[in-house]
């Protein structure tokens, strides 16, 4: 899968299917939305989130109805930290699912496990 970055209407179509309630992802969204393989600090700074795979992991039953996923990489040189050593920071981005997976059972499945 590759990293993919949205266009500004497809941004607020997403945006507007999330519900209400979920701020933290509708902020993921919007930035991942334009900042593709951003390291886990910049996200959770400019997003204002503490836990971004919890995040993802509730915003993603809704994009995977829309093919769509947040999920991150480790990258290829890892990210040193300001104290000169190895983060374990990863790459955050929305991803495009393979027109299968979109509508396999497992993705399928963890979308119902997770709606509240």
């Amino acid at each position: 899968m590759n990293a993919i970055q949205l266009q500004d209407q497809d941004t607020l179509e997403l945006i507007g299917s999330l519900p209400d309630h979920m701020l933290q992802a509708r902020r993921m969204v919007e930035y991942l939305s334009k900042n593709p393989k951003a390291p886990t600090g910049h996200v959770s700074q400019h997003c204002a989130i503490g836990n971004l795979s919890d995040v993802a992991r509730n915003v993603n039953q809704y994009l995977y109805k829309k093919g769509l996923m947040v999920g991150c990489e480790k990258p290829l040189t890892p990210i040193i930290n300001k104290f000169s050593e190895q983060s374990n920071q990863f790459l955050w981005s929305i991803y495009k699912l393979p027109p299968a997976a979109a509508n396999d059972s497992v993705y399928l499945q963890v979308g119902k496990s997770n709606e509240k």
